[in-house]
């Protein structure tokens, strides 16, 4: 799927942009002064005796900006029946982050990292992310196709922002990205002009060693890895026109341009890694494809490689010596599933209107469920058309007041299990989803307390013979699990201004199973009922639900 990189337009551009790449590529760690780079020796290498008849040749200093050269991949043996890639493993690092702010002028937020036991490797990582940082910022225009027709060569920038962050910090791996952003402003005969330039540079890189990881080397197989890429890759692009010009797609995603006949990347290719993919990076470096003047990305999610992806094999599994100076139990999460890509999905949306009132029904869950959670979609959507007919408008209407059902039902897959969200939302319209009657209009919610007749939102998550887990279940059984959570709910409590609970309140739950922790509702909780707990601060090895 084509990657969010560009949703600004007008003058607004420049803000949206940076909010939304700091959103999709979220950080954490605490604030404090980075550290200075060092600024190399200007002193001239001590006289050899050769250099007394030979004029010696200055080193040449790397440009880290410059492409990466193609990767060696004969070192790397090939992994047999790697197993599934459904968790992943938090490294024990932190991002001490430092930010400068000129307003008008600059805007930057960058990190470094700590935590590793080799300060070597640590200070090398770090050296690297510096010398990328101010590369960044003194770096002349990028040639995309068409620059300088735009922009006079020498023009200088008069807004510089930056923000590097971390999409993927797991089983031994960081990514880094950093997105840059250059506004140039000047005179033509129309006036006075602004253009804007954007850069994504990216850094992967094994915590054990301090190198960089090429892309082929996440795959089971390095030598068929690019192959498995650019047929996945042809495969979204084939639906693209070739005379299509780069643009955004719905208002959000920056799509480029291919600009001749795919032929292929090649095992140097621009990458960073997410919680739910790989994500390929087009931009000048890429010249079969325009972009513009931007940045573009593609997202191919892990599970499109389901018995190919190696990563845990290849960088975490069978380490002799742990690299972190945290040595305790290391926390988990979900691979993030693809549900938002189109590819893998059935969405639809149906459309009913009488006399009375207007009603909608959304739907999308992925392709291929299993059985059982089929049969689940099938009678949650016929039994959604049937309360459709049942509804009828309430006759204490106000002029001009126009009575509404909408009802939407979302399957997510969540490692082995899937989570079902069901939303029943009514404006002038009787009862709602738990009529007078009392009895339940939705087969999946009989259990759903009483006193929760206009309770709009219902979420449970189910194993793939249709079992839905109870929140005990997904603990260890030495584990006072109702201790633990009113711990975590008393813990945010505390920050939301909420009252604090006792366990004995925490019944009746309504949870699901989400990628990065448990989304709760405790209905006698009332107003203060809701809360979403991270697997984090449950602590990974009070949980079963990474053991299936």
């Amino acid at each position: 799927m084509f990657g969010l990189n560009r949703t600004y337009q007008g003058n607004n551009r420049h803000l949206t942009i940076m909010l939304l790449i700091t959103f999709l590529l979220l950080v954490s760690g605490c604030t404090q002064n980075a550290n200075t780079p060092e600024t190399p020796s200007d002193d001239p290498p001590s006289p050899s005796a050769e250099s007394e008849t030979q004029t010696a040749v200055p080193t040449a200093k790397i440009d880290p900006l410059k492409p990466a050269p193609p990767p060696d991949l004969t070192h790397l043996i090939t992994i047999l029946n790697p197993s599934n890639f459904d968790t992943l493993y938090l490294n024990p690092i932190s991002l001490s982050t430092s930010q400068q702010d000129v307003p008008g002028a600059l805007w930057q937020s960058t990190f470094k990292i700590e935590g590793l036991k080799d300060e070597s490797i640590q200070d090398a990582i770090n050296n690297d992310l510096n010398s990328l940082y101010e590369a960044m910022e003194k770096a002349d225009l990028p040639p995309y196709r068409g620059i300088y027709q735009r922009i006079p060569p020498g023009t200088p920038h008069t807004m510089f922002t930056l923000n590097a962050s971390a999409p993927f910090n797991f089983e031994n791996l960081l990514s880094v990205a950093i997105y840059s952003d250059k506004t140039y402003t000047f005179n033509d005969p129309t006036g006075e002009r602004s253009e804007y330039i954007g850069r994504l540079e990216t850094r992967n890189y094994d915590l054990r060693t301090g190198d960089k990881i090429p892309l082929p080397a996440l795959f089971a197989n390095p030598e068929t890895a690019m192959h498995r890429i650019n047929d996945e890759v042809a495969k979204m692009l084939s639906s693209q026109n070739s005379d299509e010009e780069p643009g955004f797609e719905n208002g959000l995603y920056w799509v480029p341009r291919l600009t001749t006949p795919f032929k292929g990347l090649e095992a140097n290719q621009k990458y960073y890694l997410q919680t739910n993919g790989i994500v390929l990076v087009f931009d000048h470096q890429t010249p079969d494809f325009d972009t513009g003047f931007y940045p573009a990305q593609i997202t191919l999610p892990f599970n499109l490689f389901e018995g190919e992806i190696a990563i845990r094999q290849r960088f975490a599994d069978g380490s002799e010596t742990n690299p972190y100076l945290n040595t305790g139990a290391r926390d988990q999460q979900f691979v993030q599933s693809d549900t938002f890509f189109s590819q893998q999905l059935i969405a639809g949306e149906e459309t009913f209107e009488n006399t009375d009132f207007r009603a909608f029904l959304h739907y999308r869950y992925p392709k291929d469920l299993p059985p059982a959670i089929q049969a689940l979609v099938v009678t949650t959507l016929e039994e959604s058309r049937l309360f459709v007919k049942s509804l009828k408008a309430d006759e204490n209407l106000a002029p001009g007041e126009e009575p509404y059902c909408e009802i939407a039902l979302d399957i997510t897959e969540v490692g082995p299990f899937y989570t079902l969200r069901h939303s029943v939302y009514t404006y002038k319209l009787t009862d709602g989803v738990r009529p007078a009657t009392g009895l339940s209009a939705f087969t999946i919610r009989e259990d759903q307390p009483l006193d929760l007749m206009r309770n709009p939102a219902y979420f449970a998550s189910y194993d793939a013979d249709g079992h839905r887990i109870s929140l005990e279940s997904c603990f260890d059984a030495n584990v006072d699990y109702k201790a633990l959570i009113a711990a975590v709910y008393n813990k945010q409590a505390l920050l939301y201004g909420y009252p604090s609970v006792d366990k004995s309140q925490l019944e009746n739950v309504i949870f699901s199973i989400g990628h990065t922790g448990f989304e709760c509702f405790f209905p006698d909780l009332g107003d203060y009922g809701y809360m979403g707990m991270e697997y984090k601060d449950l602590g990974s090895e009070n949980l079963t639900i990474f053991n299936e």
